[in-house]
């Protein structure tokens, strides 16, 4: 293979492509995605010293078995200049390498570098030139940094068109402040995505100083598995901040009055935080996707009415969401008048949490959008009035589920009331004993059940011909296809 030195492209994966001893003869080869560096001729990281023509994205991987800066120089990766993405890994390196700084060092890249990610070293420092990238990698757009000792982050901020950001299992930092956003007026002036994760002993994250503006167009934020941190920025008023995650971050105490400050935002995602949580809805009239889970207890201030461009709700382990909101009607703060502006776009909603009542589903609105209905983990046996009234008037309800609702004995009896409704799913209803045929809408051609036993005997020939002769559907008992 390594004979076919005019070759340009070359079609087949990684692995098949790491077996070519001495590939560095290919010499006009324009695409290399990963290259396994060993320690025998012919694999080592020297075949790349002549590969100027790679393009595109390139994964060096295996860097331990490079042994000195020497060694690594021998690859030319400043001369590559049509690679944009490169991606330097080190796998199973020692706890201590004496070459790894010296290694990176040596693997200096192009200028015209685009997108940088090194993964896996054990140093407490970064190379130098990525100390330096003010001067000279100001085409960097992206920069991904995860598994290493660090103990402090380089001056990112003076990047001047770095919009992607990211961090991973960074297991020594402590504390984030002025070191990284750098010295220039404004820090970090491109920068539209921001990800820190696995950061498990983060406590502090600092703003820039007064003086200086940071984050101009900063879009997403993205928290994971930060344990430790305790509080955010509240800088961020001046940001287009439109995305905010947080998952398994349990101690950040100040999202109340960060989330004030986000007026833009319109994705919002708070996951694994086992404080109470108060969201000022009348500061997030943008918001377009909420999704909670595992809060301890949740309270919409002013009220979901003021989420006036909402379309998907998903509520999961939050004992205390819905009683929150009829202390609001109890209040008079949802009067009839504006219970039909509520959530009047809302088209998807997930209420997957356990909760002591029921009995105030209704008083979220009628929801003339809504399309998707998940309902799961109610202790409810049987709906109220007041909610079979709410669930008749989802006119425009296209797919409904019950799930792990173990004590529920029928399904609302207004269900025939869904003329739009195309999809009923019941998984884990143990208690439902009978779906007689006559109670469910003229518009559904999709029925499936799945760990209902008192429903098996549906799939019995005798049985299941009879209820499904008036309907037009396909149904899915367990493990039976019924089709009719």
């Amino acid at each position: 293979m390594n004979k076919l030195t005019n070759l340009r492209h070359l079609y087949a994966n990684a692995r098949t492509v790491s077996l070519i001893s001495g590939i560095g003869k290919l010499i006009y080869l324009q695409e290399l995605k990963k290259f396994y560096i060993r320690k025998i001729k012919g694999y080592k990281i020297s075949e790349l010293r002549d590969m100027n023509e790679i393009s595109g994205h390139l994964i060096l991987s295996d860097l331990q078995n490079v042994l000195s800066k020497e060694e690594a120089a021998t690859s030319k990766l400043a001369k590559k200049s049509y690679l944009k993405n490169l991606e330097l890994e080190f796998r199973y390196p020692q706890l201590i390498s004496r070459w790894e700084l010296e290694v990176l060092e040596a693997l200096e890249p192009s200028p015209s570098i685009e997108m940088l990610t090194i993964r896996g070293g054990r140093g407490d420092l970064l190379p130098d030139w990525m100390w330096s990238t003010r001067d000279g990698f100001s085409k960097l757009k992206c920069i991904k940094v995860s598994d290493f000792s660090l103990t402090t982050l380089p001056a990112f901020g003076e990047l001047p068109f770095l919009e992607v950001l990211s961090f991973d299992h960074l297991n020594l930092i402590e504390k984030v402040g002025d070191e990284f956003y750098g010295n220039s007026d404004v820090a970090f002036p491109s920068l539209k995505e921001l990800t820190f994760s696995s950061m498990s002993c983060w406590r502090v994250w600092l703003a820039a100083r007064a003086e200086k503006k940071s984050y101009p167009h900063l879009k997403r934020i993205h928290l994971e598995y930060c344990d430790e941190l305790m509080d955010m920025p509240i800088n961020f008023s001046t940001s287009p901040i439109v995305e905010l995650k947080l998952l398994r971050c349990p101690n950040i105490q100040n999202i109340a009055t960060m989330l004030q400050g986000m007026p833009s935002l319109t994705h919002l995602s708070i996951t694994e935080y086992i404080n109470d949580l108060s969201i000022c809805c009348t500061a997030l009239r943008f918001l377009q996707v909420m999704c909670l889970s595992v809060v301890k207890r949740l309270c919409f201030v002013g009220g979901l009415k003021s989420l006036v461009n909402l379309r998907k709700l998903v509520v999961k382990g939050i004992g205390e969401f819905l009683e929150s909101i009829e202390l609001e009607q109890e209040n008079g703060e949802i009067s009839e008048e504006n219970e039909e502006q509520c959530l009047q776009f809302l088209n998807y909603l997930h209420l997957g949490h356990r909760y002591d009542s029921t009995r105030n589903l209704f008083v979220v609105g009628k929801m003339p959008s809504l399309r998707t209905l998940f309902i799961g983990w109610s202790p409810a046996i049987e709906y109220t009035r007041e909610e079979e009234s709410w669930f008749g008037q989802l006119t425009s309800l296209e797919e409904l589920m019950f799930y792990n609702c173990r004590n529920l004995r029928r399904l609302p009896s207004t269900l025939p009331m869904l003329s739009s409704l195309k999809k009923l799913t019941m998984v884990s209803c143990p208690s439902i004993s009978s779906l007689p045929g006559t109670s469910l809408p003229q518009s559904l051609v999709e029925l499936c059940i799945s760990g209902c036993p008192e429903l098996t005997h549906l799939c019995q020939p005798n049985e299941g011909d009879d209820w499904l002769d008036p309907l037009n559907i396909m149904a899915k008992i367990d493990d039976y296809d019924l089709h009719h």
